[in-house]
């Protein structure tokens, strides 16, 4: 209806997920216009709850019109990120491994921990405006936040993903 060029991608579960890691997934496609994937997922890196996926409406077009595999349509972006052998990607990456940190919200204990890591954000300089960068290093100061970040794995659907794509016929 809007005929939108670019799409970006971030999930309703991730509510603080940093503009600028946008706008940094949206400059490497405007940098190459043969990019039709970029992301900041591939590695992963930067902390769960901070994935940003851009890509150009034809590469969300060619993915509705192949994807077979369920969850490749269900999470729509895993058609894009496995098939790399085709599909031009860009990447950036965390300056530093922050993968291991949660800011996003799966389980009751990720909204006490985003709880936490806001009301500590608030007694900061920097708040509102904060960076992923700046609430990464308020949660790994905190001991509270981080046993909090530890009780769950990351990213348990991308197990199920990576698992039916590696079987795919």
């Amino acid at each position: 209806h809007y005929q939108a060029d670019r799409i970006v991608r971030i999930t309703g579960d991730c509510p603080l997920v940093d503009p600028a890691l946008i706008d940094q997934a949206l400059a490497l496609l405007e940098m190459d216009p043969a990019v039709q994937y970029a992301s900041n997922v591939q590695p992963i890196t930067f902390p769960e709850g901070q994935s940003v996926e851009a890509f150009p409406f034809a590469s969300l077009k060619l993915a509705w019109e192949k994807a077979t595999q369920p969850s490749f349509r269900e999470h729509v972006t895993p058609y894009l990120r496995f098939n790399d052998s085709f599909i031009r990607h860009a990447s950036f990456h965390a300056p530093a491994e922050m993968a291991n940190l949660r800011m996003t919200v799966d389980y009751p204990e990720d909204a006490q921990l985003l709880t936490l890591l806001l009301e500590e954000l608030k007694k900061t300089p920097y708040w509102p405006d904060f960076t992923w960068k700046q609430a990464a290093d308020v949660m790994l100061k905190d001991e509270r936040m981080m046993k909090l970040v530890n009780m769950h794995e990351r990213d348990r659907w991308r197990k199920t993903v990576l698992a039916e794509h590696q079987n795919k016929p």
